[in-house]
């Protein structure tokens, strides 16, 4: 008696994907946050266009998540986008609440930083351009107005 209306629910349930309509702003570079390192892709940059071509590929399957996001792993911000790349899952967030979406992480690989940035000079960079500072307590993201 369960079991029928258990496989409804299920099917409900995963008829449940969202469509995302991504803004990657082309005149604005692309910060990221990735192992303890900021890097910022400008416009002019391959990665920016790659990106962007992911955004218009992975607008579809999205689904709504009750949690938060985990700490770390690789994230993008741009304008109104705010990206999250954490092993096999991509999350954004949205007006409507956190999605995620299952990927590979070869499909993102173009974003990770090299090891050998130079962290203080680009950090240097982003407190300028955004009077922000950001801090890793705890090994996560956290920002302040300075």
């Amino acid at each position: 008696m369960y079991r029928p209306l258990f496989i409804v629910i299920l099917l409900l349930l995963t008829a449940c994907d969202q469509n995302v309509s991504f803004t990657l702003p082309t005149n604005l570079p692309v910060d990221i946050f990735a192992a303890g390192n900021f890097e910022q892709i400008q416009p002019s940059d391959n990665r920016h266009k790659q990106l962007h071509h992911w955004l218009e590929n992975n607008k579809n399957g999205w689904s709504t998540i009750y949690a938060t996001t985990p700490s770390g792993g690789v994230l993008v911000r741009a304008g109104d986008l705010r990206l999250q790349f954490f092993g096999t899952t991509a999350y954004v967030s949205t007006s409507d609440g956190i999605l995620s979406k299952e990927v590979k992480q070869s499909e993102y690989a173009f974003l990770i930083l090299p090891t050998d940035t130079n962290q203080r000079g680009q950090y240097a960079h982003y407190i300028r351009r955004t009077g922000r500072a950001a801090s890793r307590p705890h090994g996560r993201y956290t920002e302040k107005k300075i």
